[in-house]
């Protein structure tokens, strides 16, 4: 079902299209394109302006179509809306997916070149607004192709800003970091830390790091090129996730059961007390450290928290070195919604508490507060995480993450 399709109950009609401007849609998306293409999720008036298909405005009834950003892949979410009083028609669909980028990108090329030769061949009084129209179209075809623009372009997206909003000294202090440790690594900060961007790198790269703690994985050339499979087995990011989890936990032999602080220690080659109680301070996000050849030598820093939480953040390191490129030499582990995050997440999930065994542990229980502070302990991982877990597999109900 396509995201226009729309029912009219005074008519008692059904269509799959809508009548509206595709001129200002044009316009909307070449305004709007960075923030589209690279932004993660957010929150707020302006990610709703930049992102939602309803800012194009101008009197028209759009569909709920957002779009959100990521390395890989567009995400494109749609739900049905009624317009209550404002209007007796209903928008249909209901969509969540994923699509490749370079399809994204392809896609609103396609579009607006259309809409662009149309407006050439009209002889319109409003010449200086289609002007207008053109000449941005031009302007940002010319940043899209300039490497130095395009990066800068994304950078700003990623922190949220708009084209030329961001500080140029920052800017240029984030290209010449992405030259150092990847670009990659750079974008996941700029999602996180926003305006401080360049700031937490200089503190993450130039001064804890010689804090960190060294560690050594069992990662043999086969498993890498296993592990390169998975990283494109799949457009959403939580099933690489999982799957690399699965991997892993064969290919080391660990079968179904718990990882516990010991097993995690001798994995990675570190003492117990430092997964239990290693503090380190100042530190603005965890992070693993690497030369960037992909072995299973890096280095690490969980930062001080809950021993749960640390146990969380090594795995979220480990699967990111695993898939990363061989020139990201920072591994950073944010709280954002960026594709790289929420593999993490989904492989750490599924590396320290498979489903499978979640659910053995379950057994004919009901899954209620005293069962998931008892998976809790005996998973050692947050009881968020076993909730989590069920949401994911159909267990437990969305609504009562935040209950």
């Amino acid at each position: 079902m396509p995201v226009t399709a729309l029912a009219d109950p005074h008519t008692r009609t059904y269509r799959s299209g809508i009548r509206v401007s595709a001129y200002d849609l044009a316009s909307w998306l070449i305004a709007n394109w960075w923030r589209l293409r690279w932004e993660a999720q957010g929150e707020g008036l302006s990610w709703n302006m930049s992102h939602r298909v309803g800012a194009a405005g101008n009197g028209y009834l759009w569909p709920d179509l957002e779009f959100i950003g990521g390395d890989a892949t567009v995400q494109i979410r749609s739900n049905p809306i009624n317009f209550g009083t404002a209007s007796p028609l209903r928008f249909l669909s209901e969509v969540d997916i994923h699509v490749p980028a370079r399809e994204f990108e392809d896609a609103v090329r396609d579009f607006v070149e259309k809409v662009a030769s149309r407006l050439e061949s009209w002889d319109s009084q409003d010449a200086g607004e289609m002007q207008g129209f053109l000449s941005a179209w031009r302007d940002l075809g010319q940043e899209i192709e300039d490497p130095v623009l395009s990066f800068e372009r994304a950078i700003e997206a990623r922190m949220g800003f708009d084209p030329e909003e961001a500080e140029p000294a920052v800017l240029v202090g984030l290209r010449q970091a992405a030259e150092e440790v990847g670009r990659n690594p750079v974008e996941e900060l700029a999602a996180s830390s926003k305006s401080t961007a360049l700031e937490d790198f200089e503190t993450l790269w130039r001064d804890v790091r010689q804090r960190s703690c060294p560690m050594r994985l069992d990662v043999t050339p086969g498993m890498k090129a296993k592990a390169a499979h998975v990283k494109v087995s799949s457009q959403r990011p939580w099933r690489r996730g999982a799957a690399l989890a699965e991997l892993v936990r064969r290919e080391w032999s660990i079968d179904q059961g718990t990882v516990d602080n010991r097993n995690l220690a001798e994995l990675c080659e570190v003492s117990v007390d430092w997964i239990r109680h290693g503090v380190e301070e100042n530190v603005p996000i965890p992070a693993g450290f690497r030369a960037g050849s992909g072995d299973g030598r890096l280095e690490a820093l969980l930062k001080k928290r809950h021993p749960t939480g640390r146990r969380f953040a090594l795995a979220r390191i480990i699967g990111d070195h695993l898939v990363a490129g061989d020139g990201d030499r920072l591994l950073p582990v944010t709280d954002t919604g960026t594709e790289r995050q929420q593999f993490q997440r989904a492989f750490a999930q599924a590396f320290l508490c498979p489903f499978e065994a979640l659910r053995d542990h379950l057994g004919s229980k009901v899954p209620d507060d005293d069962f998931i502070e008892d998976a809790a302990q005996h998973f050692n991982v947050s009881s968020w995480l076993i909730r989590s877990a069920l949401i994911n597999h159909g267990v437990l109900s969305p609504a009562t993450l935040t209950s």
